[in-house]
């Protein structure tokens, strides 16, 4: 179908290249078929590096289960999962955390595999990490601590030695 001057396969890609989250086919073995430009930029991987790579090679092994149980779900329901939580090693060995969401990729009637998208969380995990601590020490002061709306003068917040 024509779409102006594009034809829908052509938007389609044009919309999967221009994510700024990692986009994925997969086979139905979780080997990879397709990612987009994020996902190198995500992982530090080469397309050609990713294309083949199964979720074995970059999942840690205490979360495959977890990860392999999901997409059976997925295969056995036909129900996506989303935001799913993932603990991802990148090319240079680092943990990055991310959220997937994840149905089923079909030609036709038929199931060929998975396809989804993922978003990188783990500046946002390390700021809810880091404002949980400081919340901790704040409760945790001998010092009274306190927030006042000054619209209302009600308090928001007293730490517990004010209480």
């Amino acid at each position: 179908m024509k779409n102006g001057n594009k034809t829908d396969a052509e938007i389609f890609r044009s919309i999967f290249e221009g994510a700024t989250d990692f986009v994925y086919t997969t086979d139905l073995r979780g080997a990879f078929t397709d990612v987009n430009k994020a996902a190198v930029r995500l992982t530090g991987y080469r397309k050609k590096q990713l294309i083949g790579m199964n979720f074995k090679d970059y999942i840690p092994p205490a979360d495959q289960k977890k990860i392999r149980d999901a997409f059976l779900g997925i295969l056995k329901t036909g129900k996506p999962i989303q935001d799913f939580p993932l603990t991802v090693t990148v090319k240079d060995g680092s943990k990055k955390q991310f959220e997937t969401s994840a149905g089923l990729r079909k030609e036709g009637k038929r199931i060929v595999g998975f396809q989804g998208i993922s978003r990188d969380v783990t500046e946002q995990i390390r700021s809810e990490s880091k404002l949980q601590l400081l919340h901790e020490l704040v409760d945790r002061s001998p010092d009274y601590i306190s927030l006042i709306n000054l619209n209302s003068g009600h308090f928001t917040y007293v730490n517990n030695s004010l209480c």
